[in-house]
């Protein structure tokens, strides 16, 4: 599950790096053919943008029929797991999971079969939900940094229009926005493995600070 949020999460940034320079090529060097009859369709800047946008999504949608959901069944019994589970250990430089050489693999023997979602009434599930305290954890988390997170929707939304306001239209804005996620794929590996020894939140309340 690690893993995967890992490759999920470079390819959002690698996305992100290259929708600078897309926007930029769109709205300073791409020459729109504008005749001299109005009521003619033409493919502006803005809608080149919203087009590749299309684009993109249908392609990630297209990839999304590829992928297979899992789930994987323990084949062994309750006193092998019991027995895995105590040899599994934590690897501090990698941040994975690991079991032990000196126990039988046949007691992490598993199966792969298909995922299949528990099913129930929106009652019975919305009263799981509130009833777990990882959700209000979490939501505590989410709420207390609503602020941060703000930043990025002004990175976004509202700086590009400031900075062609203050700049002139030709500003790279696309170039200045594509430092974030340029920042974010190389110094994530490094600030991971420099932090694998302290507790995710007091990263996540230091780094607040920096944000």
């Amino acid at each position: 599950r690690g893993f995967a949020f890992g490759i999920f999460y470079v390819v959002m940034n690698l996305a992100a790096l290259s929708a600078g320079p897309i926007v930029d090529y769109c709205t300073i060097s791409y020459d729109v053919k504008s005749g001299e009859d109005k009521d003619i369709w033409v493919l502006t800047s803005y809608r080149l943008i919203l087009l590749t946008g299309i684009i993109a999504n249908l392609i990630a949608v297209l990839i999304s029929l590829t992928i297979r959901e899992i789930k994987l069944e323990c084949e062994a019994g309750v006193d092998s797991l019991h027995t895995a589970a105590s040899s599994i250990s934590f690897d501090q430089d990698y941040g994975t999971l690991y079991q032990e050489e000196n126990v039988e693999s046949e007691t992490a023997a598993s199966k792969v079969s298909k995922f299949t979602p528990l099913r129930g009434s929106a009652w019975s599930i919305l009263k799981e939900t509130f009833a777990a305290d990882r959700f209000w954890r979490f939501l505590t988390v989410c709420i207390i940094t609503i602020n941060v997170r703000m930043v990025f929707r002004h990175l976004d939304a509202t700086l590009p229009k400031y900075s062609v306001r203050q700049f002139g239209d030709n500003f790279p804005k696309g170039a200045v926005y594509s430092i974030n996620p340029a920042i974010i794929i190389f110094l994530v590996p490094v600030m991971t493995a420099a932090t694998s020894k302290i507790d995710p939140l007091v990263c996540i309340h230091f780094g607040t600070y920096i944000s």
